[in-house]
């Protein structure tokens, strides 16, 4: 359910510090995405003004956003060295340590960019983020009501609100939040796709059919969108209309793991555990491979393709290949209290 969070969390957030002044080019870029022209960018700036933390700053998010998380917090953090009292600056490297695993250290930044603006949202958000990462659920519902107090129509603290209701087993309180998403962006697929997920896992699919098609009427090439729409079909047993929607999505992602993860789920549901197994096996390869360019050799899994195939081996009573795999997945960060868990309790 996080994946687009981790992408929207780039790029929106307010904060009472003093503004950037960086130039309006790299603003630009970075609002619509554009990480690798960011990236050319900020080189080529700090190439003339090597100490201009700005430039920095931004370099670390290009980075981010192409998922290079090492390059990301090395550059933030040169960026804090030359400018210690911006809120931005801790809050994009708690960000980059979220996505390496580096939580307590992503919440100390976190933690400091609050102390810097009392009313920065964004660092309350990531703070939230951190937590659910972590599994501390409690944790980030308070973080993430935090920022909305400050500001109501922040949408990716209530998704993080709905994310940790429906793990802590809220499932009304998470369907009203997707409620709340859907009166707040009646033209967006977010909050229909979102009550579509929670109905899909508090078992009510003629209901979740419902807010799915909604939600592909509205963005029929958005990637949770698809996913959540290929969970449903093979719920239903229509194994076309599944791989279908996974087959687009994945084209979608171009080169990614998520729409990998959701068709391992998607052959559970349909009961193809032996075809979940080969599924994860390739996301565990590839998430290898992956690990060398992004992370420097950090593990980059989060242990959830390990988990599914534990899910897989049990349900074929293969019990010591699913105690190992579950021991594997808890050895790289994978944390029990998750949103995989709901879709792992489906049949």
């Amino acid at each position: 359910m996080c994946c687009l969070l981790c992408i929207a969390g780039f790029v929106n957030g307010c904060s009472t510090s003093k503004a950037n002044d960086a130039s309006e080019e790299a603003k630009a870029l970075l609002q619509n995405l554009k990480y690798n022209e960011l990236v050319l960018l900020c080189e080529q700036n700090l190439k003339s003004d090597p100490n201009n933390p700005e430039y920095l700053a931004y370099l670390g998010v290009g980075h981010a956003g192409l998922k290079n998380y090492k390059l990301a917090k090395d550059a933030l953090e040169k960026a804090i060295t030359l400018d210690a009292k911006n809120a931005w600056y801790y809050t994009k490297r708690a960000e980059a340590y979220s996505e390496l695993g580096e939580y307590e250290k992503g919440l100390l930044d976190a933690n400091r960019a609050i102390e810097i603006d009392p009313k920065y949202t964004l660092a309350m958000a990531t703070k939230a983020k951190l937590y659910l990462a972590s599994g501390r659920t409690e944790e980030s519902l308070d973080s993430a009501r935090q920022a909305l107090a400050i500001d109501k129509n922040f949408w990716q603290a209530t998704e993080y609100v709905l994310v940790a209701s429906m793990i802590n087993g809220k499932s009304e309180e998470a369907i009203e939040t997707a409620e709340k998403l859907i009166a707040q962006f009646p033209s967006a697929a977010i909050g229909y796709t979102d009550k579509a997920a929670c109905l899909l896992v508090i078992d009510q699919p003629v209901k979740a059919k419902v807010a799915s098609d909604k939600a592909l009427a509205v963005a029929p090439n958005d990637i949770r969108t698809l996913l959540v729409s290929a969970l449903l079909a093979a719920r239903r047993g229509d194994e076309k209309i599944a791989l279908k929607q996974l087959d687009k999505a994945e084209k979608l992602e171009n080169g990614g793991t998520i729409a990998l993860r959701h068709r391992a789920y998607t052959f559970l549901f349909l009961k193809k555990n032996n075809e979940a197994i080969k599924v994860c096996n390739s996301i565990i390869s590839k998430e290898t491979e992956i690990a060398k360019d992004v992370t420097a050799n950090k593990p980059f899994s989060t242990g959830i393709a390990y988990r599914i195939r534990a899910e897989a081996y049990k349900r074929l009573k293969l019990d010591k290949q699913a105690e190992s795999d579950m021991k594997k997945a808890l050895s790289l960060g994978y944390q029990k209290r998750s949103f995989v868990e709901q879709y792992l309790k489906l049949h």
